[in-house]
């Protein structure tokens, strides 16, 4: 079997956010599995998003790269879908369907890196098996808070795309069971895969307790939320 896996949540923008690693690591966790059941993984990469490419070439210097060319655009602050950004679309899902590949697995199938990178509205015209990868549905959870309005409609313009995919992978069961509510798709239509975790935390084998206890830090754990959002009960 051969599987090719996008790269689009690395690059841009999102490189160095949560989407950004967990893209990374997902496509090690693919590429470690492809070897131990003799099957083939290829790696696309999105040429309109280059300041990206070297990092992940660097990481993945083992994986057959693919490197697909749709026009490049500025960051919109709006997010219109004009002729040219349909004409990217259209030019993705041609690439999509000249891959020679048995599975399509998108690490994000609705993020346009803020305008960036052309989206297609239905990956079945892609001709191949698509597995799309999902995060949360925070904006359509808490729809009536103002700060989520703007993200709601956004997530909204895109819930046919994410129903073209034939299967999705979320990262939590919550998650899955949201996609399941607010997508009104079948349960087998979505598999929780699980977010699982970086080779990067781990139990550190020097700790300078003095330090520690300067900062107020006493207890075994500390926990860190990521950026200030409101959801994540910070007030």
């Amino acid at each position: 079997m051969r599987l090719s896996y996008d790269f689009f949540g690395a690059q841009g923008e999102y490189a160095r956010r949560g989407i950004g690693r967990y893209t990374v690591s997902l496509g090690k966790a693919l590429q470690q599995e492809c070897v131990s059941s003799d099957d083939e993984l290829q790696g696309l990469v999105y040429a309109a998003l280059p300041e990206s490419v070297s990092n992940i070439e660097k990481i993945f210097k083992d994986v057959d790269l693919k490197y697909i060319f749709t026009p490049p655009r500025p960051r919109l602050q709006v997010r219109e879908y004009d002729a040219l950004r349909w004409a990217g679309a259209e030019l993705l899902i041609d690439a999509y369907q000249q891959l020679s590949t048995d599975v399509i697995c998108l690490s994000s199938p609705i993020e346009d890196n803020w305008g960036r990178m052309d989206r297609p509205r239905d990956y079945k015209l892609s001709g191949k098996f698509v597995a799309g990868v999902v995060y949360d549905f925070i904006p359509w959870v808490f729809a009536d808070n103002p700060l989520e309005r703007r993200p709601a409609r956004w997530y909204k313009f895109n819930e046919e795309r994410l129903r073209s995919c034939d299967l999705l992978l979320a990262i939590s069961e919550a998650t899955r069971q949201d996609a399941i509510r607010y997508l009104h798709i079948s349960p087998e239509k979505v598999v929780n895969i699980g977010s699982g975790v970086s080779e990067t935390f781990c139990r550190l084998q020097c700790v300078n307790h003095e330090r520690l206890r300067k900062f107020g830090i006493v207890r075994d754990f500390v926990m860190y939320t990521g950026g200030f959002c409101w959801y994540k009960n910070i007030e």
